[in-house]
């Protein structure tokens, strides 16, 4: 499995094709490409084809949506911040108990350094969106969560946020007002 997703990852990152699914009202774009990359990733995860188109346009658009309010509300990221981050993430994929299959990952692309630098560009969208939906965690706790005590169940309290940040998601999709192209 793990040399299946190396090999999806590289196979597009290899690819130019970068013709537009969807465009949102903000300039967010997601390409073809995305959605028929995690299409296949949906796929190698045991989902029918159409249930993996559905879902990987439901990601591609919501992770679109995501960026572009992360964006638009001030959480960027530098080069340095990106690849202060991968470090980190190296250290721990190494001394993870699946490390072997990171590097079987990892070894589907050329090189070692091919395979960082196509996190990096993945992480230029993910980290403005982990600052973003981190404020928003830190919010809900805040306003909607009761103060945590001994007695109250954590389970429910995660609960409400997963349900919380969906929520937030759908409305941002819905607001982006995406045009498909296909």
């Amino acid at each position: 499995l793990w040399s299946k997703i190396g090999q999806l990852f590289k196979s597009y990152k290899d690819s130019s094709d970068d013709s537009i699914f969807a465009k949102g009202k903000s300039g967010g774009i997601v390409t073809k490409e995305d959605i028929e990359q995690a299409t296949e990733f949906y796929v190698l995860a045991g989902y029918s084809e159409s249930e993996s188109r559905e879902k990987a346009i439901d990601y591609m658009l919501s992770r679109d949506a995501l960026y572009q309010k992360a964006i638009s509300e001030g959480y960027t990221v530098t080069n340095d911040e990106i690849w202060a981050y991968l470090d980190e993430l190296k250290v721990t994929i190494s001394q993870s108990d699946n490390a072997e299959q990171a590097q079987i990952l990892i070894d589907q692309f050329d090189s070692e350094e091919e395979y960082w630098q196509h996190e990096f560009e993945v992480y230029q969208v993910n980290l403005p969106i982990e600052k973003y939906t981190e404020a928003l965690q830190q919010e809900y706790y805040s306003n909607y969560a009761v103060p945590y005590s001994i007695d109250q169940n954590t389970d429910n309290i995660m609960q409400g946020y997963s349900d919380y940040l969906d929520e937030i998601k759908e409305n941002l999709v819905a607001s982006e007002q995406y045009t498909i192209t296909e």
